[in-house]
C-alpha cells in the first residue's frame, strides 16, 4: 500500500506503511531472474490543479538510490524501474506542478523479489 498526501507536501519522506507483495512474472534469463522490478501506477484525477511530473525513487542501505520521472499525461502515471537487486526498499514518490511545487507525496516499503514485478 503506498501512503500518499495532497497538498503540504515536503520531499521528506511520510511514515512507513506495509510492503506491496509481488506479482507473478514471464520467465526471464537467468541474469535478469536474479534482479526484479518495481512497477506504479500514479491516478491522477482526484488532484487539485495541474501535475507535470512524478518521480519514483528506490532506497535501500548499502545501495544506490534508483529513480524514475514520467510526465503527467491523462488520468494515470506509469512508472517503472527495472533490474533492482532483490529485497526490502523504501519506495519514495513525489509529484509536481509547472512551478515545481510539490503536489503528491508518499512513501511505502517495497518487496522486490528476483524476476518478479512488484506492483504499487
Amino acid at each position: 500500500m503506498l501512503l500518499t498526501g495532497v497538498l503540504g507536501c515536503e520531499r521528506a519522506p511520510l511514515p512507513e506503511k506495509e510492503a506491496a507483495g509481488p506479482s507473478p512474472a514471464a520467465p526471464v534469463s537467468a541474469a535478469a531472474a536474479e534482479l526484479g522490478t518495481v512497477s506504479l501506477a500514479v491516478e491522477t484525477e482526484a488532484l487539485p490543479g495541474t501535475l507535470r511530473s512524478v518521480r519514483m525513487r528506490l532506497s535501500k542501505q548499502g545501495s544506490e538510490i534508483l529513480e524514475s520521472t514520467a510526465l503527467a499525461r491523462g488520468t494515470r502515471v506509469l512508472l517503472q524501474l527495472s533490474s533492482v537487486p532483490p529485497g526490502a526498499w523504501l519506495l519514495l514518490v513525489d509529484g509536481s506542478d509547472e512551478e515545481g511545487s510539490v503536489m503528491l507525496c508518499g512513501s511505502a516499503r517495497v518487496e522486490v523479489v528476483a524476476g518478479a514485478t512488484t506492483r504499487v
